[in-house]
């Protein structure tokens, strides 16, 4: 549980939860599916995830920032127009940025961390173990953690030695960090109950750190946020894994874990990055509750 004397746990109400549209990626089937696969191109959708709870508001991932992956993953394909970006997105529902109590981070990749920076005042959750591999990533790796403009501290790693990701995307300078001091962390090892009704599980495999997220609700059935430990029904139905993981070994006892915690909580799945040209599910600004 968070430190209650950081968050808001006087107002007693109903959790309820919106998705955030951040715009659509596209990788080749042969990326998304070990071993399978003839080039085919996938096109799937990218959201954050809006908490309003007793004890604040909080955000499961941010999204991406285009520019960022236009320079750093541009065979991704990032499609995303300006009202996708986290801030829009928000401001359908007449939230502003120093409204968000803490961020949530699945992971430390690209697609889930664009938005960070703008919430500099936010408490950053994060597993211990992602946060440390964000640190010291392997070369193949590099890409995936090539935004960390939210913290001075890891940012300036991109810049330095073999990781350079300048040299690498050709890059005359170094890009000032937006940001002026590192956020604050809560760093975590293992499953928790961070609040009531929202549960974090250690789903590792994807990144070294990798999170999934479990909220009970009121009105529906749990919603079950696998993130990246299972981003298409696909990698669920067949039990494959992405060609694109840190620890496939991990990545698949993951799945094993996804469909276990999802008969343990009888909740629905949101596909971590569902696929087609838009997001499918209701999102901003209409709310689960």
């Amino acid at each position: 549980m968070l430190d209650p004397e950081t968050y808001r746990g006087t107002n007693v109400k109903n959790t309820r939860v919106c998705l955030l549209d951040s715009g659509t990626i596209a990788l080749p089937d042969y990326k998304l599916f070990w071993g399978r696969g003839n080039g085919e191109l996938i096109r799937f959708a990218a959201y954050c995830v809006l908490v309003d709870h007793a004890d604040g508001l909080f955000l499961f991932d941010t999204g991406y920032d285009k520019s960022m992956m236009d320079v750093w993953t541009p065979q991704d394909d990032a499609i995303s127009t300006e009202e996708q970006q986290v801030l829009p997105q928000l401001a359908k529902l007449g939230i502003k940025p120093t409204d968000v109590d803490c961020i949530i981070n699945s992971h430390f990749h690209i697609d889930h961390v664009g938005g960070n920076k703008h919430f500099p005042g936010a408490t950053v959750v994060v597993n211990k173990k992602e946060y440390d591999q964000a640190v010291d990533p392997m070369p193949f790796e590099y890409q995936s953690y090539s935004d960390l403009s939210f913290d001075p501290e890891l940012h300036k790693l991109n810049f330095q030695g073999k990781r350079d990701i300048l040299r690498r995307a050709g890059m005359p300078e170094e890009v000032n960090c937006p940001v002026e001091k590192s956020p604050t962390y809560k760093f975590l090892d293992g499953d928790t109950e961070i609040l009531k009704g929202v549960y974090l599980y250690d789903v590792p495999g994807h990144s070294a750190g990798q999170m999934a997220m479990i909220i009970e609700l009121a009105g529906r059935k749990p919603m079950f946020f696998p993130a990246d430990a299972c981003h298409l029904p696909r990698h669920l139905e067949d039990m494959i894994v992405p060609g694109f993981h840190v620890d496939p070994v991990a990545g698949y006892r993951s799945l094993e874990r996804v469909r276990a915690l999802r008969d343990q909580h009888d909740a629905e799945i949101f596909w971590g990055h569902p696929p087609g040209d838009s997001l499918v599910y209701k999102h901003a600004p209409e709310w689960y509750a």
